[in-house]
């Protein structure tokens, strides 16, 4: 199974909309925007090479929850919102590009309410492992380099 984030966000709007009725956006527009809605942003994120040509891969996104202004109940609409997220964003169903499915491990999740904006802030590590076509003692053996201790 491949992580890439278009599938990533995908997976994420998939079970946002088994939920909501609301749209799910992918970049913030400034026009044509449906209230209430979700906006999927990626944050900034890392690499950190581990041992044996290994990578850790660290994607955060911030899943935004944009509601009209001034709402009855307004607060306990994103309570209810970041219920659900806690419950249905711990493991995300996903499904890769070449169709294989499985879960992703959200290791971080938490949020802030701010200006009656909630931000749902998850965090995904992965481990890249790249692959070798030989050992490096064979590569050394075939350039008949003489390896001195």
């Amino acid at each position: 199974m491949t992580l890439t984030l278009s599938a990533l966000f995908d997976s994420i709007a998939a079970v946002l909309t088994s939920h909501f009725s609301v749209p799910v956006y992918a970049s913030p527009t400034q026009q044509a925007t449906v209230y209430p809605c979700f906006f999927l942003t990626l944050m900034p994120s890392s690499t950190t090479p581990q041992v044996y040509d290994a990578m850790m891969r660290e994607i955060n996104i911030d899943v935004t929850y944009i509601q009209q202004r001034n709402v009855p109940n307004g607060n306990a609409e994103l309570r209810d919102v970041v219920d659900f997220l806690d419950e249905n964003l711990a493991l995300i169903p996903y499904t890769d590009e070449d169709g294989e499915t499985g879960y992703i491990h959200c290791l971080t999740r938490d949020y802030s309410i701010e200006d009656q904006e909630m931000h749902y802030k998850i965090r995904v590590k992965q481990r890249l492992i790249s692959e070798r076509d030989e050992t490096l003692m064979q590569t050394l053996e075939s350039e008949n380099i003489d390896v001195e201790s």
